[in-house]
């Protein structure tokens, strides 16, 4: 949705120059705080920074992506806990949705079995395919790749 709300932005704002840098969410926080950047998109609002205005954006739906036959792609739906039995490929390190994982497995004290780390969704995507485990990702990163 970003990249789409830029270009109708840049056009009604012919003026405004952005410089766009993608980073982690606590680099970001950090960003902003320091006054390294004007403003910044975060998925997970810190608490360490009480002086920043933070406003709701947009609120993404993620979904478990599996590969072709696996137990967990034949449910509709399936809370997050039903799926820490089994193995993750994830995105790297310090990203937001890594961090929440851990969260949530660290509250209902299951273990989030992380065997590969990727940077890029099209990685994670390709892992998965390749039976590696499963993965997590928002749905509308996740479409394009769903015949895969």
């Amino acid at each position: 949705f970003l990249p789409k709300q830029l270009r109708s932005f840049l056009n009604q704002n012919p003026l405004v120059q952005i410089h766009l840098e993608e980073k982690i969410s606590s680099e970001i926080i950090r960003a902003v705080a320091e006054n390294a950047a004007d403003i910044g998109i975060v998925t997970i609002a810190s608490k360490e920074y009480p002086d920043l205005s933070i406003y709701p954006y947009k609120t993404d739906r993620l979904v478990v992506i599996t590969p072709v036959g696996h137990p967990l792609g034949q449910h509709k739906e399936v809370n997050f806990v039903d799926t820490l039995g089994h193995d993750y490929v994830g995105l790297h390190t310090g990203s937001a949705i890594n961090n929440q994982m851990i969260s949530a497995s660290n509250a209902a004290n299951l273990p989030l079995n992380m065997l590969i780390q990727v940077t890029s969704y099209e990685a994670l995507c390709s892992m998965v395919e390749s039976g590696l485990g499963i993965g997590l990702m928002p749905i509308d990163i996740a479409r394009p790749y769903i015949k895969a």
